[in-house]
């Protein structure tokens, strides 16, 4: 469990770019998929931690969660989905890091004790925001096989973008 945590914004209304970065000192998503999943590399959990209904908590810890709000592990990669689409979505943990921009991933090796996600966005152009973050969503529960689906909560996140 970490100790410290930041969280850093800057909105750039001429060139119409917002940026949010939060970071950890926590054991990191890599570490944590490691000991979840058969990874051969911290890059490969890295990887994986970007599909859907993977990040989120176990069977059993969902049981004891409120529906509303529990991890259902969409997440990272409904984030990832519409960040690397309208700007960039970069993800760091321990040794590695991965980097989305429009349908480009790219894996890179990284030192950071912790976690760190950078999301950056272009803001013009976001009115179809509300039904693209759905459709991710939508996507997302079809790859699960309607095994899990996003919370609530999750869902709810594109109405604070505005439609």
């Amino acid at each position: 469990m970490g100790t410290k945590a930041a969280l850093l914004g800057q909105y750039w209304p001429k060139r119409k770019i917002a940026e949010i970065v939060i970071c950890d000192n926590g054991v990191g998503i890599a570490a944590t998929m490691k000991d979840h999943y058969e990874t051969d590399s911290s890059l490969d959990a890295l990887t994986l931690s970007l599909n859907p209904g993977v990040s989120g908590t176990s069977d059993l810890e969902r049981e004891y969660q409120n529906p509303y709000y529990r991890n259902s592990g969409f997440g990272l990669y409904t984030t990832s989905n519409f960040c690397a689409e309208h700007g960039v979505f970069r993800v760091i943990s321990g040794d590695a890091g991965i980097t989305r921009q429009s349908n480009n991933l790219n894996r890179h090796n990284w030192s950071f004790d912790g976690t760190c996600v950078q999301m950056k966005i272009r803001t013009d152009g976001l009115s179809d925001s509300a039904a693209k973050i759905q459709q991710i969503i939508e996507l997302g529960e079809a790859k699960t096989g309607a095994v899990l689906s996003a919370s609530t909560a999750s869902k709810q996140t594109s109405g604070w973008l505005g439609s």
